[in-house]
């Protein structure tokens, strides 16, 4: 995956990002152990992908909301004072009962956070992907470096465990985007036929990031899961409505490798994207 590019602007348009694109190109070729590349470039550098390098977009990743508490996004998004207030106390339970069909924790289940990622999580790492043909591999080591790692510790991981046994986890990160404060959901995944289980997990933090002051949940990705998240009140964000198009391109190296252009076949999140 390509993570960053740039060039100083006393360099640019003089074929910098070009040449240096071909050279990773030629020694990849080279080494053959890599089959394909892929990126989420922004809108400046997209072009020369395509054009210079023959990537193909595969997609444009889907951005989903849900509102947690509707009072006060109506007053920092639409500056609204105490009307949007009134209006939000109106409109709070009509948000909450959208996502009436999300139960509580069962009696046996507790949500737990995870300091430490061990082979406990590491069959519900594996169980989300193994449906998909194309995406990061994901295990309990990658996501101790991605996540757990990271020296701002800014993100937390939640599990949903039955006894010693896991069944779902999510990572979530607060975020401030746009002047309103956030709970990212940067990745997920449950054990097959624990679906239902990761949507107490999930819901049983939205609310617990509602009530420390988050306003909005935000996430994005490629995989039949997110089309769940229907269920806890998420909408899936127009794209003319989306400040940022999340384009998903790829480029085959090998003469035989994976579907890269079929959408569908997909595993993407926010933990593939390094910006967050």
């Amino acid at each position: 995956m390509i993570q960053d590019v740039g060039t100083l602007s006393a360099y640019r348009r003089q074929g910098v990002f070009r040449a240096m694109g071909g050279f990773m190109l030629e020694r990849l070729r080279a080494a053959r152990d890599v089959d394909f590349i892929y990126t989420f470039p922004n809108a400046r550098s997209l072009p020369s992908f395509v054009r210079n390098h023959r990537y193909g977009v595969v997609a444009r990743v889907p951005v989903y909301v849900a509102p947690l508490d509707v009072g006060a996004l109506l007053v920092s998004r639409m500056h609204l004072g105490a009307a949007g207030r009134w209006l939000g106390r109106l409109l709070q339970p009509l948000a909450r009962a959208l996502g009436s069909r999300r139960p509580t924790l069962e009696d046996t289940e507790q949500l737990v956070r995870l300091d430490r990622l061990d082979d406990r999580l590491e069959p519900v790492v594996r169980a989300l992907a193994r449906s998909r043909g194309t995406g990061l591999e994901r295990s309990s080591r990658y996501l101790t470096w991605r996540f757990l790692e990271k020296p701002k510790g800014e993100y937390a991981v939640w599990a949903l465990a039955r006894g010693e046994r896991l069944c779902a986890y999510v990572v979530t990160r607060p975020a401030a985007l746009f002047d309103t404060r956030c709970t990212m959901l940067m990745d997920f995944a449950c054990l097959a036929g624990e679906e239902a289980a990761l949507r107490r997990l999930i819901r049983a933090r939205l609310e617990a990031d509602r009530r420390e002051g988050a306003v909005l949940a935000v996430t994005m990705g490629l995989h039949p899961a997110f089309g769940e998240l229907r269920r806890l009140g998420f909408v899936r964000v127009p794209q003319r409505f989306n400040p940022r198009p999340f384009d998903l391109l790829a480029r085959g190296l090998a003469e035989s490798g994976p579907e890269l252009f079929e959408p569908s076949v997909w595993h993407v999140t926010l933990a593939d994207w390094d910006v967050f």
